[in-house]
This record gives structure tokens, C-alpha cells and sequence, in this order.
């Protein structure tokens, strides 16, 4: 692998692979060009034998198809991320560093999907904003209101499970809150 024209190794754990899967592997780390012909004669395997291994790999995420019809194998997908993966070493920066201290001002929190609800509530309550999730293409308020006594909170968040989810996050460090519920016309949650 090249990153910015430096090469970088990845060391990825091969042990839970039986010999011959790690054999397989290794071919294909040395030339990801090799079909299943040459892996069966360099290994003393049957062609079926190899396309068990690779599929095997394949959906153990060691190995992808990068290309069918020329048999052009990578190596990565799940096994590389997790394997390579640090949980020891402190991040550079973190979401303290943005924010500041984790907040404690509600408990539950509306992710709203919908414009016409969010502008309802808008409308209907008096809100206050509590806090402001800081995106790249612009500010979104986080606001506050009492619903039959209840204090709940509420944003419009991003279209998208990841950007969705990234705004729960940071929601509940904005605003401490741990109960969030997501509706509105976005097809699917």
C-alpha cells in the first residue's frame, strides 16, 4: 500500500486461518495476479480446493476480487482495519477538543429527519437553543423545550446513517443527552 508516495506496511494477524488458508494468502501476497490454476500447482491443491480458500478469505475479509474476469486479487477489507487498528495510543485530537467538557443539560433527545416537524416544533414550543453541532457545511442548533413537563431536546440532523449517527454523537456530548429518538420522512431508520 502507498500513502502520499511513502510505502506502508500492515501487519495483519493471520491466526485464526488453518496453514493451507495462510498458504493461499501469502501466494496472493506476493502476486495478486496469481489465478487459482497456479495456487493449486505452487500449493499441490485442487482448482476446487483453492476457490473454497479464497472464497474462505473473501468472506473472512481477508481478500477481495478486484477484478473477475482477470483474476486480480487485493488484500484488505475487514481483517486489515481491525487487525491494525491502535486502541492504546491516545488520539491527536478528540471531541473534547471541539466541544469542550462532556455536558449534562438533558436526558432525551428528537433526531428529526423531517423539516415540516422540526419547523412545527420550532413554532408551537418555546425553544432554546443548548448547543451547536459544528459540521463542514454549516451549524446545526440543538434546542431545548418542555413537552408536558418533560424537557426534551431536539436537532435536524443529516441525511445518511453515517453523518446521522455522527450527530448523535456529538449530541450527546453537547448536550449529555443518552436516549435518542430518530423519526421523520427519511424512508428507512
Amino acid at each position: 500500500m502507498t500513502e502520499n508516495n511513502r510505502h506502508v506496511t500492515v501487519d495483519v494477524t493471520l491466526n485464526d486461518l488453518n496453514e493451507t488458508e495462510k498458504d493461499v494468502y501469502n501466494l496472493i501476497k506476493d502476486n495478486p495476479k496469481i489465478t487459482r490454476d497456479e495456487m493449486a500447482l505452487k500449493i499441490n491443491k485442487t482448482i476446487r480446493t483453492i476457490q473454497r480458500i479464497t472464497n474462505s478469505l473473501v468472506s473472512k475479509g481477508y481478500i477481495y476480487i478486484a477484478n473477475w474476469q482477470q483474476q486480480i486479487w487485493l488484500l484488505g477489507g475487514i481483517k486489515m482495519i481491525i487487525d491494525s487498528f491502535d486502541i492504546k495510543t491516545e488520539p491527536v485530537m478528540s471531541i473534547k477538543d471541539f466541544y469542550g467538557e462532556k455536558k449534562n443539560i438533558i436526558e432525551i433527545c428528537l433526531v428529526i429527519f423531517s423539516k415540516e416537524t422540526y419547523n412545527y416544533i420550532l413554532k408551537k414550543y418555546d425553544c432554546e437553543v443548548i448547543g451547536v453541532i459544528k459540521a463542514c457545511n454549516g451549524e446545526y442548533p440543538i434546542y431545548k423545550f418542555n413537552f408536558e413537563g418533560k424537557i426534551l431536546g431536539f436537532y435536524l440532523t443529516m441525511i445518511g446513517s453515517t453523518m446521522a449517527s455522527q450527530f448523535v454523537i456529538e449530541a450527546n456530548w453537547i448536550t449529555g443527552a443518552s436516549k435518542f429518538i430518530m423519526f421523520g420522512s427519511s424512508g428507512s431508520l
